[in-house]
């Protein structure tokens, strides 16, 4: 049976519970990593996030409680199940099975609308966010995913990964934040879904045009700074990208993510940990650009 929390008002967001998840989900859910009082505190959490969201949101939109989520959007209830089960729970497993290991303790949301207009529209209601040049964003003081469904799967693994990254290793380095979650927008699931496997995709060509055109700034630079440039902000995107891909072929990329979630009060930008990887690894391209001497 449908557990259905009424709206209190016709022009609200409907929101359905969490007891209405299938069997199936279920099962799935208890496997996440939390303890059953974590869950249940959880699941207070979502529906409180979610009554305040309904009241955010219009009438044509529909919010699922699955805990830690709240997943909202203009679609039907079905779609939003879909994507909890087919891409949220896929990715959180396999990213925890290989990266990450402390889960957020309070809820994360998710909305997922169906057309730009309607985006750009919730952005701005919600967040006062100009979104006319990214397909997604995350809301870090809110732990909210806010995208266009018409841009792909690939904006909601991005920006859930930084969801996860804010709940793990909030102190993460930009380039490394981004680097993760632009490599992940485009990625298939490791052997037995232990992991994601970064794949090319079209920040290549925003990198190659930036080498060529003079605007790619050294390797060194983009790890040592605060922040990416924002007059080019696309092309560092596309540089931390690729540099997490060179990392996950030389199979470095877990191993230095954990090395800086340890060391990051000594080593905030990564430096000393890429520099002591490379003296393990045998990479001569490694070597050039962080060792000494």
């Amino acid at each position: 049976m449908v557990d259905v929390l009424p709206a209190t008002s016709p022009e609200h967001a409907i929101i359905v519970s969490s007891t209405e998840m299938s069997t199936g989900e279920q099962s799935n859910v208890s496997t996440l990593g939390y303890s059953t009082q974590q869950l249940d505190q959880l699941k207070l959490a979502c529906e409180e996030t979610a009554h305040v969201l309904s009241h955010q949101l219009g009438a044509e939109c529909r919010l699922l409680i699955r805990p830690p989520y709240v997943i909202a959007g203009d679609l039907d209830q079905q779609i939003l199940t879909k994507y909890h089960s087919e891409i949220v729970q896929p990715v959180e497993h396999a990213l925890y099975q290989s990266l990450f290991r402390q889960r957020t303790e309070k809820p994360i949301t998710i909305l997922i609308f169906s057309s730009d207009n309607v985006y750009q529209r919730y952005a701005d209601t919600l967040d006062g966010r100009n979104t006319a040049n990214y397909y997604g964003y995350f809301e870090r003081d809110q732990r909210r995913v806010v995208m266009n469904r018409q841009t792909g799967d690939g904006t909601l693994i991005h920006e859930l990964t930084h969801a996860f990254i804010q709940a793990d290793f909030p102190q993460l380095p930009v380039w490394f934040d981004e680097g993760l979650a632009t490599l992940y927008e485009e990625s298939d699931f490791a052997e037995g879904r232990a992991g994601l496997t970064g794949l090319p995709n079209w920040r290549l060509k925003t990198l190659q045009e930036g080498k060529r055109n003079g605007n790619l700034q050294t390797l060194e630079k983009l790890i040592a700074s605060n922040g990416l440039r924002s007059r080019y902000q696309s092309l560092d995107y596309a540089h931390a990208r690729y540099f997490c891909l060179y990392l996950q072929e030389q199979r470095l990329l877990s191993a230095c993510y954990r090395s800086l979630r340890g060391t990051h009060l000594s080593d905030p930008q990564g430096i000393a940990t890429l520099r002591a990887s490379a003296k393990k690894k045998a990479s001569l391209k490694l070597r050039k650009i962080f060792c000494d001497g």
